[in-house]
């Protein structure tokens, strides 16, 4: 127990600890594929340049920047969409093979119509049109540079961003290779070396690792309009302030062109770059918090505080670091660079925390689908740093663009805390009663409120609930069933106390030992939620409510009753065809039997006695409360499925769970008949030793 403690006060266990959790595990992922692609990018374009003419590069780089151009207008927001909307989707798959098929044919109108019109606006390129194979070969690119991307999100979406990284690996390591062999193709070679790069990756993912990701799911054409009507909006919503957002750095080489010259424009050029590396870190967290709150909504504020304080900390050092290094970090590429660009990288230094803060706080808009203030800031952000330093900059030189930026990331910076706080003090609020509640039963006196939570490889989410249990509860209490990973270790640092069994004895004796944990602990309420994430462990003060009004001894969180669930339709029907056995026959009806979100004051824990070792403990518990006399209340929670939850075959479970039900219903019956028209007596307290 000693070495215990000592470990979990140890800082390196707790470093370990939280880099180990999905939200900094994915943002390392998302800044690896930032900095791979960056890094062989540089490679790539260093060896065309000794490898093939100046010709060559020029006309391979033109057609490449054409295709990715298409590609962007064809996504139209549909990948960033599926981060929010596949984790809530009834049916994924479709919902996926939706969203390939429409970039797919939008990718192709999109590039037909750039071909079609190629001696319009861009004659130099009729090179293409011309040759009917390079024609298809152009439109076969941009369409699977579109996939690409929709690909890389889904990973995103689903949090495993590690397959993210393996994919933009392969396209880099591809289109290297397939560089060097096809050089004697010439400006053709180096095309079809990052289009058969793209193709490999695509085919990859889609055929090996998607599958992994989504179970089951097999690449085929199709379309539902319900499906695409639904994202559509926020896609459309979400490509406008993306748009808005990319302005700034994309019009103001252009201002700056105009303005001061060439010179000056590869000058702010470099500081760009420089400040863009700055912020990279901070943006990562933003968008593995964007997947994490997507699957989790109702944690939305919990993981943004920690993506918050971590993408600022390190934010605000580098920033601190750089804007004092300046002049001799722009050493490294020339006197000019370090002498005209210090003032601007500064400006971009001061203002880096402000705009991780902005991408943040976009990322709490991107959850709760208020796209239209997305939009309204991405424009504010957008026309103050455009209208200032285009009013400035003749004064100013460069540095007014990063008083621009500066001042624009400041004011929404402004409103995003302004928007937070007042959360926080509503939800404040809604649990300042419920403190009050639980000083004024037991007598005067505090009771006490004790979590358990039945666990099985629960490594990757029982930390984050514990932590968040604990801010609710006097005491947490794992019981571990067995794993074979770090569930024990993880829970223990966290700060519960953990019971753990040497092998796998299935969640009905987990569930057993939770209620015997809370006979043991002298609990006034023991509350039970499961370890994987799918409960949220703010919803606590609710469930316990009932039981320290007086109103109820055993209360059940109802994951249908209105709150939002990504239950899936074949989980629900199960759930459904459990639950109407339960209520055949009975006065108080439920709608959720199979529910492990459940508190228990103490004559519900003395009453009640599992014997079921797998999943029908639910309803057994359910059956012996009603033959006990004992009022069962239910309150409406939220509920999220994970990928990475653990679960049965879902028929053999409701086979076998239905079969529990009729077990113990008939149990019940047959002992009311015994006892004829004896009244059932009431359950006698024992003593429990201190």
């Amino acid at each position: 127990m000693a070495m215990a403690s000592a470990r979990e006060k140890n800082p390196m266990v707790r470093a370990f600890h939280w880099i180990g959790q999905p939200l900094f595990a994915n943002a390392g992922y998302l800044l690896g594929i930032h900095l791979v692609a960056s890094l062989a990018g540089f490679l790539y374009w260093g060896l065309a340049a000794r490898l093939y003419r100046p010709e060559e590069v020029g006309l391979a780089s033109a057609i490449l920047s054409a295709a990715a151009l298409i590609s962007g207008l064809a996504d139209l927001g549909i990948s960033i969409s599926l981060v929010r909307f596949l984790p809530e989707a009834g049916s994924p798959h479709r919902l996926l093979n939706t969203a390939f098929t429409f970039n797919a044919v939008m990718a192709l109108l999109i590039g037909g119509t750039f071909l079609a019109g190629l001696s319009l606006w861009l004659p130099s390129l009729m090179v293409v049109q011309r040759n009917v194979l390079y024609a298809a070969g152009f439109l076969a690119y941009t369409t699977t540079t579109t996939l690409e991307t929709a690909v890389r999100f889904v990973f995103i979406a689903r949090r495993q961003a590690g397959y993210a990284l393996v994919h933009t690996c392969v396209i880099n390591a591809s289109r290297l290779l397939l560089m060097v062999v096809l050089t004697g193709l010439g400006a053709a070679g180096l095309v079809c070396s990052v289009a058969l790069a793209f193709l490999v990756a695509v085919a990859l993912s889609l055929l090996g690792f998607l599958p992994k990701v989504e179970a089951g799911y097999r690449p085929r054409p199709h379309f539902s309009r319900r499906d695409l009507a639904g994202m559509l909006p926020y896609s459309l919503g979400n490509y406008v302030a993306t748009l808005l957002t990319q302005a700034s750095p994309m019009l103001l080489p252009l201002i700056v062109l105009e303005i001061l010259g060439p010179a000056s424009s590869g000058y702010a050029y470099i500081a760009w770059m420089m400040g863009g590396l700055l912020t990279s870190p901070g943006l990562a967290l933003a968008s593995s918090a964007f997947a994490e709150g997507a699957n989790s909504p109702q944690r939305l504020t919990g993981i943004l505080g920690r993506a918050t304080a971590c993408g600022l900390a390190v934010t605000l050092v580098a920033a601190l670091v750089l804007g004092l290094a300046a002049p001799w970090v722009l050493l490294l590429f020339g006197p000019r660079y370090a002498q005209e660009a210090c003032g601007l990288l500064r400006w971009l230094a001061a203002a880096a925390p402000l705009a991780v803060l902005v991408g943040l706080y976009f990322t709490y808009l991107r959850v709760q689908k208020q796209v239209g203030r997305l939009i309204l800031f991405s424009g504010a952000i957008a026309a103050a740093t455009l209208g200032l330093a285009a009013t400035w900059m003749p004064r100013m030189g460069i540095a007014a663009n990063g008083v621009g930026w500066l001042v624009g990331n400041g004011l929404v910076a402004a409103v995003a805390v302004g928007h937070w706080s007042r959360d926080m003090l509503r939800s404040r609020r809604k649990v300042g009663p419920m403190s009050e509640m639980r000083r004024l039963v037991c007598g005067g006196r505090k009771p006490v409120v004790v979590a358990a939570i039945p666990c099985y490889n629960e490594a990757h989410f029982v930390g984050d609930v514990v932590r968040r249990a604990l801010r609710r509860v006097d005491m947490v209490v794992v019981v571990d069933d067995g794993s074979t990973d770090d569930t024990a270790e993880v829970a223990r640092v966290a700060g519960a106390r953990v019971l753990r069994h040497l092998t796998n004895m299935g969640p009905g004796t987990a569930a057993h030992d939770c209620l015997q944990a809370g006979l043991d602990l002298r609990a006034d309420v023991l509350v039970t939620l499961d370890g994987d994430g799918q409960h949220n462990p703010d919803e606590i003060v609710e469930v316990i409510a009932p039981i320290l009004a007086g109103e109820a001894d055993l209360v059940i969180g109802s994951r249908f009753m209105g709150r939002y669930n990504n239950v899936a339709s074949y989980r629900r029907f199960g759930i459904n065809v459990i639950t109407f056995l339960y209520n055949l026959g009975a006065r108080t009806q439920i709608t959720d039997a199979q529910s492990c979100f459940r508190a228990y004051n103490q004559r519900a824990l003395e009453a009640l006695h599992i014997t079921e070792p797998g999943f029908g403990f639910s309803v057994e518990t359910l059956v012996q409360a009603r033959n006990a006399g004992l009022r069962i209340r239910e309150v409406s929670i939220s509920c999220v499925y994970h990928p990475e939850s653990h679960s049965m075959n879902p028929v053999i479970h409701g086979l076998g769970v239905a079969l529990m039900v009729v077990k113990h219903r008939l149990i019940a019956a047959l002992s009311a008949l015994a006892r004829g028209s004896v009244p059932v007596e009431p359950v006698e307290k024992k003593q429990i030793a201190a």
